[in-house]
């Protein structure tokens, strides 16, 4: 049996093994990456696996079988890395994207005579602090026409007051 004498180092069965069915599984890897040089890296990969753990294989069977499940794997594991991949860069550019809208309204609020502006410490809530009420109805009105939710907001011992 071919696999066998792998399995006891002999690096020219090792070649029949790879010659005989490294374009089947490269194909098979495009089915589920369909990216050339990503199912040839998975291919490539799996051989150098087969070698280097040839002698803790129990492969009781046919090699090929035993080939495709460890492509599949490697596939599947691709697919899973793509995806984090690409939920890490929309994360990141949303993020990006949402701290220069923040950076946007906190230098408003300052323009607009804030004393200091922060943003909240639960949420994207930004706010600005005024030690003048007409500062701050100007700073709310100005960036109102941007942003839906504008508020003004006062101590609850200045409210209290106006009552």
């Amino acid at each position: 049996m071919l696999f066998r004498r792998v399995q006891e180092g002999c690096w020219e069965a090792f070649d029949v093994l790879f010659h005989t069915y490294a374009e089947q599984l490269f194909f098979y890897a495009m089915g589920f990456v369909n990216n050339r040089e990503e199912a040839r890296d998975i291919v490539q990969g799996t051989f150098i696996t087969l070698w280097e753990q040839r002698g803790k294989i129990q492969c009781t069977g046919a090699i090929y079988p035993y080939l495709l499940r460890l492509v599949k794997n490697a596939c599947l594991n691709y697919q899973v890395h793509e995806k984090v991949k690409e939920r890490y860069l929309l994360e990141k550019r949303m993020t990006e994207e949402e701290g220069e809208e923040i950076r946007s309204i906190k230098e408003a609020l300052l323009r607009h005579g804030a004393l200091g502006a922060a943003m909240s410490g639960s949420g994207p809530t930004v706010f600005g602090l005024f030690d003048d009420r007409q500062k701050a109805v100007r700073a709310k009105e100005a960036l109102e026409g941007r942003y839906r939710q504008t508020y003004l907001a006062a101590p609850v011992k200045i409210l209290e007051k106006m009552e």
